[in-house]
């Protein structure tokens, strides 16, 4: 006998909304915004901090969700770049002294 009602299936108890994890991961965009600003990439660190804080006004659903996550992998990218670079031209430096 089927009993009325939605069907499908239940989400989990520990299951997040999407509202619920913006503001960790606004958050983490920061903490890698901060960190980009330290590593001297300051004008990319700016934009990346104005698109965040757009999505986070805005877009409190699935879509803001996935541009928060993406921009800080955008950001990690950069700052793994930027890590590479300034090791090659300290080992450039360092063996222009020899």
């Amino acid at each position: 006998m089927h009993r009325g009602g939605a069907s499908g299936h239940a989400a989990g108890m520990d299951e997040q909304t999407p509202a619920e994890e913006l503001p960790t991961l606004y958050r983490a965009v920061l903490e890698t915004v901060a960190r980009l600003e330290r590593a001297g990439e300051r004008a990319y660190a700016w934009e990346l901090r104005r698109k965040a804080l757009r999505t986070y006004s805005t877009r409190w659903d699935e879509a803001g969700r996935r541009s928060l996550q993406r921009l800080d992998r955008e950001g990690h990218v950069r700052l793994a770049m930027t890590r590479r670079t300034d090791e090659r031209a300290h080992a450039l430096s360092a063996s222009e002294t020899y």
